[in-house]
Parts: C-alpha cells; sequence; structure tokens
C-alpha cells in the first residue's frame, strides 16, 4: 500500500546496508505486541513500517527487528530510525 502521509505515519523506518552500500530489495521484519509485518528494502537500502493515524501508537513499545540474520531490539514509535549494517 502507498504511504498517504494525510492518513498514515511512519512507526519505524530504517536502512540496510552491506559494506557501505545499500541493499536493494532485502526482507525486514518487525515483531511486536504478538504480530509479525514484513516489508522489503527499496532500491537505496530503505524500509518502513506504517500504521494508520487512527490506530495511532499512544505509547512506547519496543519489537524486534529482523534482517537476514541480524535481529535486534527497536523503539516502536512515530519516526523511530535504525541504520542495520549486514
Amino acid at each position: 500500500m502507498p504511504f498517504d502521509a494525510a492518513t498514515m505515519e511512519v512507526i519505524h523506518q530504517g536502512t540496510v546496508t552491506r559494506s557501505g552500500k545499500p541493499v536493494a530489495g532485502q526482507l525486514v521484519t518487525l515483531q511486536y505486541s504478538g504480530h509479525t509485518y514484513r516489508t522489503y528494502t527499496s532500491a537505496r537500502g530503505n524500509y518502513r513500517f506504517t500504521c494508520s493515524k487512527s490506530q495511532s501508537i499512544k505509547s512506547k513499545l519496543k519489537g524486534t527487528l529482523i534482517v537476514g540474520k541480524h535481529k535486534q531490539t527497536v523503539s516502536i514509535e512515530t519516526n523511530s530510525t535504525s541504520a542495520i549494517r549486514l
């Protein structure tokens, strides 16, 4: 689904690189609150997870971000960002 700033907000985003170069098409998985969400990186290595503004996250949550064999705890909140180096 395309991102629409009028109705959606970014809850976590970032960039995936390998040896300083963006990794395109990399599966990125985010797990939090008993749910699993998946997306793929763009040609520039960027990814983002969004939610509807009507379902906005009111409190700071922690989730698990999985990229290949890389796994880390991340914040789930408006405009939370991670830089993943494979």
